[in-house]
């Protein structure tokens, strides 16, 4: 999924800015410089430039070196509080002198992000160069325009070399698309238009001459040398755009205070709210006005174009009959006339007006209706001091409109925006990003859902069980190179880059996210994996994460099924994921998953952000990936993927090592030295993944103890491992059949407590390793003394029997013993514990743990579309 940031990116949580304050002591970064191959790298310029921010960006100062011929380098960099700081990496090849790989493209970062020094390992990626000129009508070169060069995955703004000459030149890694966007500004009394340019082959090896939609062959690519050729000629012209509005039955409308609003298009499809508008009346500059007649809904205006760029807009009519309507077009400007109709709806929201500025001074409100929304924590109560990204999809195509993504940025105040929606399909998806809080994702919402409930919740990174509480106390995250070698269930120990815990997460991941290279993040907590290829880490903060605990359980006598919901409601930043469900081995001793037999794999539900009724259900929707996107468009993009897995003849390939090709057209193995099944999913977003096979059942073996009380017979087929913060509070619930247990840890000894026998009313419960028994009846709850003390260890209660399954509530507790008639109808034997071959691992799925950049601050590229006042009326 792209991610797009605008004019103005907010990557952090705060800014610190004290007016004034310089030093002249310094900061140092240093490592060592590879390149894509692992190989170190000489000569690699190492600059970092200290900017000035404002109106405009300038750089302060400039300090750099180059690496010594082991790779190394160290830079000591000037302290300034004030100042925002960029750091490039650029290594030129030696006989052709042409820039050959490049560095993370990377934000500007605030002082205090830096301030302890950075010193870490730098990976270097192969690099293309844009080339950027401009020219004007007599094709002679334009040097006043400014430059946006944004990575669309990413979206914040590229550190570019900036101007040589008549060229605007910035390297960057060819791995990436990139959108590019011109803003002139006014020179020699001529009449200047913004353009756009998407650039997405830097993979190419041709070169090539590049034809725009318009038939223009001014630009070019050069595949030996990766390097980009793009002139933009600016020459503005106008073109008068007319219509009507109309009714859903084609006639047309009147309509009081009606206004047509030009956003300019970024590529993509993309608008930013606050910053794309064009001045109102833009004839004025070719002194004539833009023409409104209510009482028919005739419009006619002007709007700029370029006779040799291609030019897009989103056009919005506003106005009002009886209630605010509105309606959305888009439209490629390229000749001097085009004639639209705009079909009007119904708004969403309340009253509100949308800012232009006025094309001879001043501004002007056009009056409308926008919905707000209102980011909210937990308890309901809106953020505030939150800086925040949103693009929120919608699709009127439908309806013969538009189709396109709104951009909002939030700073510092309360988290609510406004936006203005048609009252006919809601959004099909809105994106929030931030490093405050978890990322969010929140799928398609039709109006109606909108208007009955407006906030949007955000969570703090904690990983979250499905209908249970878990925590994340022993999580421990690996670094591995992201290669076709690395990224396997078994990577070698040659790809791991470094490793650490939760505890020191942010210190660890910090230097990832300057170092670059394709990185791969693995989360390990005991048997569970989650494997994250080639992640993005400065795509945004850490997305939240559900899963559920109690997989890894065979539950059917007749047949192995593992099922487990997991996902996480936050954006893509990564390129799939790899997964392990643990699954119990079959033997003489135990019943579990018989490894010699085949096993398949298949996602049959998929769940929304409740995970409690799918959305879709193969048994009942079918197994059309097409059809199953078309309803749910986040699972658009890796159709062919997701028809893959929903397959249900997937069968899970067999390795002892766990490395054999798992891919997109085979993407399940099972791996049975560690007795686990891995599973590759494009994403997450609320799965439930299920692998079948058969059973060896155990041969019971009756094992009698005694003491001077009574005795007991136990036979475990499976045991369920929960966290102990799984087992406080309101403890852990589980339905289970005879001989299933549940392990209670109390202190360092494992204690068991286990079903023996169920009848309709009654199950026998076993507690052990000090082995007591009793039968409860349905609503019985017992406490059970396991350490030889005074104090009860253990709570038991029996809370119902369903299809031969008894529902038991376990708990630790420490509750001192009054009277030992409180458990009369206690039986205890001595007895040895019992010797059985057991697959660890209870199923949870804890996922991203990245609590990076504490502080990268948010970057206000500064540039509008035309600061009109300024470039076309002085």
């Amino acid at each position: 999924m792209s991610v797009k940031r605008g004019l103005t990116l907010f990557l952090c949580v705060f800014i610190l800015v004290f007016a004034g304050l310089n030093f002249t002591s310094a900061w140092f970064i240093n490592g060592t410089v590879y390149g894509p191959s692992g190989e170190t790298l000489n000569n690699t310029n190492i600059s970092v430039s200290t900017i000035q921010m404002g109106s405009e960006m300038t750089i302060a100062f400039i300090n750099s070196t180059t690496s010594n011929a082991s790779g190394w380098f160290n830079l000591e960099v000037n302290n300034n509080i004030t100042l925002m700081y960029s750091i490039s990496l650029i290594h030129k090849n030696s006989t052709t002198n042409a820039v050959d790989f490049t560095g993370q493209s990377l934000p500007y970062f605030p002082y205090n992000a830096l301030s302890s020094g950075i010193s870490t390992n730098f990976y270097l990626k192969q690099a293309g160069t844009i080339n950027i000129t401009v020219i004007n009508s007599t094709a002679a070169y334009t040097a006043g325009f400014a430059v946006q060069i944004k990575d669309t995955k990413l979206g914040y703004p590229l550190t570019c070399s900036g101007q040589v000459g008549n060229n605007y030149i910035c390297n960057a890694p060819i791995n990436r698309n990139y959108s590019i966007m011109i803003y002139p500004s006014q020179s020699g009394g001529e009449h200047f238009v913004p353009v756009s340019f998407s650039w997405t082959n830097f993979s190419s090896s041709a070169s090539y001459n590049i034809i725009n939609g318009l038939g223009f062959n001014i630009s070019s690519y050069n595949g030996t040398t990766k390097t980009l050729h793009k002139t933009f000629n600016v020459t503005e012209s106008f073109a008068r755009i007319t219509g009507y509005l109309q009714n859903s039955s084609g006639a047309n409308l009147v309509c009081a205070n009606f206004t047509v609003v030009p956003f300019l298009f970024e590529p993509s499809n993309m608008i930013f709210m606050t910053y794309g508008t064009l001045p109102w009346n833009i004839s004025a500059w070719t002194s004539q006005s833009d023409i409104y007649n209510e009482a028919s809904g005739f419009y006619n205006i002007s709007l700029p174009y370029s006779s040799s760029e291609t030019v897009n807009y989103l056009l919005y009519a506003a106005g009002q009959n009886g209630s605010f309507l509105g309606s959305y077009k888009n439209i490629t400007v390229n000749s001097a006339n085009a004639f639209l109709n705009f079909t009007m709806h119904e708004l969403l929201g309340q009253n509100a007006i949308i800012n232009m500025s006025g094309s001879t001074g001043g501004s002007y409100a056009v009056n409308t209706k926008r919905q707000t929304f209102n980011l909210v924590n937990a308890t309901n109560k809106t953020l505030s001091n939150l800086n925040a990204h949103i693009e929120t999809r919608v699709d009127y195509s439908s309806y013969g409109l538009a189709k396109f993504t709104f951009m909002e940025d939030l700073s510092s105040g309360n988290a609510s925006f406004t936006l203005p929606l048609l009252n006919i399909s809601g959004f099909k998806e809105m994106n929030i990003f931030t490093q405050t809080y978890s990322p969010k994702r929140v799928s398609t919402r039709t109006s109606a859902q909108i208007m009955a409930n407006n906030n949007i919740t955000m969570n703090a990174f904690n990983p979250q069980g499905i209908n249970t509480t878990l925590t994340a106390a022993s999580l421990n995250i690996y670094a591995y190179k992201s290669n076709s070698t690395c990224d396997v269930p078994n990577p070698p120990s040659t790809c791991v880059l470094t490793s650490f815990t939760q505890a020191t997460a942010e210190n660890n991941m910090f230097p990832l996210v300057i170092a670059g290279g394709a990185i791969s993040l693995r989360m390990t907590y005991g048997s569970i994996s989650v494997h994250y290829a080639n992640v993005d880490l400065l795509a945004s903060g850490p997305p939240e994460a559900d899963f559920e605990n109690n997989a890894g359980s065979n539950e059917a006598t007749s047949g192995f099924q593992n099922a487990a919901k997991f996902g996480s409601q936050g954006p893509t930043i990564y390129d799939y994921v790899l997964v392990a469900m643990p699954y119990v081995e079959g033997s003489s001793s135990t019943t579990g998953l018989n490894e010699s037999a085949s096993v398949n794999m298949s996602i049959p539900l998929f769940y929304d952000e409740d995970y409690t009724t799918p959305i879709w259900n193969s048994s009942a929707n079918g197994t059309n990936a097409v059809a199953f996107a078309g309803n749910h468009s986040h699972y658009s993009t890796y159709q062919s993927d997701w028809q893959v897995l929903m397959n249900e003849s997937n069968t899970c390939f067999l390795t002892t090592t766990g490395n054999a090709t798992i891919n997109s057209s085979k993407p399940c193995h099972m791996q049975t030295t560690d007795n686990k099944i891995w599973i590759r999913l494009p994403h997450f977003s609320g799965t439930e993944p299920t692998a079948t096979g058969s059973v060896i059942t155990a041969t019971v073996t009756t094992v009698t103890t005694t003491s001077s009380t009574s005795g007991s017979t136990a036979d475990w087929y499976l045991s369920y491992y929960p966290l102990e913060a799984d087992l406080v509070g309101e403890g852990y619930n589980k339905e289970l059949l005879a001989k299933y247990r549940v392990r209670v840890k109390v202190g360092t000894e494992d204690h068991y407590v286990g079903v023996i026998g169920v009848t309709s009313t009654t199950a026998t419960i076993n507690v052990s390793s000090r082995t007591q028994q009793a039968i409860f009846n349905i609503g019985d709850e017992k406490k059970f003394e396991v350490t030889n003390d005074s104090y009860y260890d253990i709570y038991v209660k029996l809370n119902g029997i369903t299809n031969n399954k008894a529902n038991v509530t376990i708990k630790k507790i420490n509750e001192l013993i009054e009277s030992v008639s409180n458990n009369a109808n206690q039986t205890a034997t001595d007895s040895s514990e019992d010797e059985q071959k057991e697959s660890s691992g209870s199923w949870i799925w804890v996922l991203w743990v990245i609590v990076v950049v504490a502080v990268i601050v948010g970057v206000v590229f500064g540039i509008r579309y035309y600061n009109l006042n300024k470039h076309h009326h002085k």
